[in-house]
């Protein structure tokens, strides 16, 4: 470029630039203006404090990246110790902690004319390519160059804004449904794998009079009493009772004594009558076939018939619980006869 060689062969010229408190001297003017690629970075007060009246850059070449130099002027019989450097508008110059004094002789500022005041040389790390120009007031420095990373400067990629990715919506969207329905599959294999079967209807169980007049039957036929085998039909009389209990009140009667009967009974709601008369059967049986002396034969006979009127109580005719004609029949024959021996038709 014609204009950055005619800048660069004026960068000793422009490096060092001195502004006054009033109208800036015509020295500090840059008639030209900066180049199309000359990055302008205005400073601004850092704080309240008291304010440079001149600026001086100590360099005219720096790194990106690199550190910068730049001595502020302070106005006489100011106290440097509170001041603040300016700092750039933007973060293409930040700054780092201030050194007081310009360089000794033969450094960097050795040419920088006397200052009034004291004198402040502030660093600041350069992140703006190409040429940049400090703006202080209103008033434009010399122009740095900014040296790039890479030893050949026409391989550097220039600097842009990212490409909009017109595809990537749609791969997206694309990737999303693909997904979702990998999703779907994978839920519909699993749960076709994992499939229980089907629930069955439960068959309604039979009415618990009916097992318990054909065991009753049953045990009478046995003549157990007659034989002299009180305490064995006592057991019986207690297991009939027992089951008939279970089935007919949905409890675990089969291994309950009376009183457990009468709990769990109370606790499903059912009414307390059939319950408490089902507890006291159990009770005394137990009691008496436990007894060391042997059961009567009488009240042996007694139980047998507080048995059959509970089986009585507890009689419900299955219109709706599907059972077997020969069942039903059996039953009913198991019960006429029950009646008959508690009504004194039997023996």
């Amino acid at each position: 470029m014609t204009l950055r060689g005619r800048h660069c062969s004026c960068l000793a010229a422009l490096a060092t630039l001195g502004i006054a408190a009033g109208p800036p001297p015509a020295v500090a003017q840059v008639a030209a203006g900066a180049t199309p690629d000359t990055t302008l970075v205005e400073f601004l007060p850092a704080g309240t404090g008291v304010s440079p009246v001149a600026v001086h850059v100590l360099a005219d070449t720096v790194s990106f990246g690199g550190v910068l130099a730049v001595a502020w002027d302070l106005p006489a019989g100011s106290d440097a110790a509170g001041f603040k450097a300016p700092v750039s508008k933007g973060e293409q110059f930040v700054s780092l902690p201030s050194t007081k004094g310009a360089d000794g002789p033969g450094g960097a500022g050795a040419g920088l004319p006397p200052a009034a005041g004291p004198r402040v040389v502030a660093r600041y790390r350069v992140y703006a390519p190409d040429f940049v120009q400090l703006s202080w007031k209103g008033v434009r420095s010399g122009t740095v160059a900014v040296k790039g990373r890479v030893t050949d400067p026409s391989r550097a990629a220039a600097i842009r804004a990212p490409r909009p990715l017109a595809w990537f919506t749609w791969t997206l969207a694309a990737v999303l449904l693909a997904a979702i329905v990998v999703a779907a599959g994978a839920w519909w294999l699993w749960r076709r794998l994992h499939r229980r079967a089907e629930p069955a209807d439960w068959p309604l169980p039979e009415p618990a009079w009916m097992a318990a007049a054909l065991d009753c039957r049953d045990l009478l036929a046995l003549r157990l009493v007659e034989k002299g085998e009180s305490r064995a039909f006592l057991d019986g009389l207690a297991g009939v009772a027992r089951r008939l209990a279970a089935g007919h009140f949905g409890v675990a009667g089969a291994e309950m004594t009376g009183v457990e009967l009468q709990a769990a009974c109370a606790e499903r709601g059912h009414d307390p009558a059939l319950p408490g008369a089902l507890a006291r059967l159990l009770d005394g049986a137990d009691l008496r076939r436990y007894d060391p002396a042997e059961p009567s034969p009488q009240w042996c006979r007694e139980q047998a018939l507080d048995l059959v009127r509970q089986i009585a109580a507890a009689r419900v005719v299955p219109r709706l619980t599907p059972v077997a004609p020969e069942r039903l029949l059996a039953a009913q024959s198991a019960w006429a006869e029950l009646t008959s021996h508690a009504t004194g038709g039997g023996r």
